[in-house]
């Protein structure tokens, strides 16, 4: 899998020139190895990410969870992390925590959640009870307990995966001045 986040469409076209060499088709190296191959979109959304304004810096471990939601139920599962995301700052999580939503190839409704880790430590407590304290915390217990089964009862099904971060694989652009 190979993701980019945090760059235009010109860094892109730029990489793919570097990359190049004796084939410019990446894809003719590893087309006899795949039963199938596709492409999935996702569009950034702001209004449920806890992300810093300081640019996007890869961190050493990346925390991906996709989200599939029930058709019926994706209003009130944005409503509901939006509420969340809103407590979330109020307490002062810093994140950074991105949401995406797949708008292109593949079942929908479906959302990336993908939260920085430093290191194997930072998945020690489970983050489903990091935020249920959270939000009765920030919200009261019986505000909380509108508001997380909204959110949870959407989920159709969820898959989380690791992804780690290779530098030596990596174009990160210089940081604009």
């Amino acid at each position: 899998m190979v993701c980019s986040f945090g760059h235009s469409w010109k860094e892109v076209d730029e990489s793919d020139q570097k990359v190049g060499g004796e084939e410019n088709d990446p894809s003719a190296r590893v087309e006899p190895y795949l039963d199938t191959e596709w492409e999935s979109y996702y569009r950034y959304l702001p209004q449920l990410s806890v992300a810093s304004n300081g640019g996007f810096s890869p961190s050493a471990k990346l925390a991906v969870t996709r989200l599939l939601l029930k058709p019926e139920q994706v209003g009130a599962f944005v409503a509901a992390e939006t509420k969340i995301r809103a407590a979330m700052r109020k307490a002062g999580y810093a994140g950074p925590m991105r949401w995406y939503e797949l708008v292109s190839g593949g079942e929908t409704p479906q959302f990336l959640v993908l939260a920085d880790r430093a290191n194997w430590e930072a998945y020690q407590q489970s983050a489903e009870e990091k935020l249920d304290s959270m939000m009765e915390k920030m919200s009261g217990k019986d505000q909380a307990a509108r508001i997380m089964p909204d959110a949870r009862s959407a989920v159709r099904s969820q898959y989380v995966e690791t992804w780690q971060y290779r530098a030596d694989l990596c174009f990160v652009p210089a940081a604009e001045q």
